[in-house]
């Protein structure tokens, strides 16, 4: 990855693609925590998905992730959910 900064204006619309090359959807948003954690925001399949920036493999013309990163995440959202 780049070590320049990237603005959400610049990541808005950019296609999201996954370690396989499967398009999962476009960047909508990006979202932060108060601990300073960073997520691009994706729809995927009609639903929003956050993905955390150290997913990220490379952005550029796409964003590409790394193995695993979408279900890693869907899997911990599940269990967060539990919790509450």
């Amino acid at each position: 990855m780049s070590k320049r900064g990237f603005r959400k204006e610049d990541l808005v619309g950019i296609d999201v693609i996954d370690h396989q090359g499967i398009r999962l959807g476009a960047v909508s948003d990006v979202e932060f925590t108060l601990d300073g954690k960073l997520f691009l925001i994706i729809d995927l399949e009609g639903e929003e998905k956050s993905i955390p920036f150290n997913a990220i493999k490379a952005i550029g013309d796409i964003v590409l992730l790394k193995p695993k990163s979408v279900e890693k995440q869907e899997r911990k959202s599940r269990e967060e959910e539990v919790k509450r």
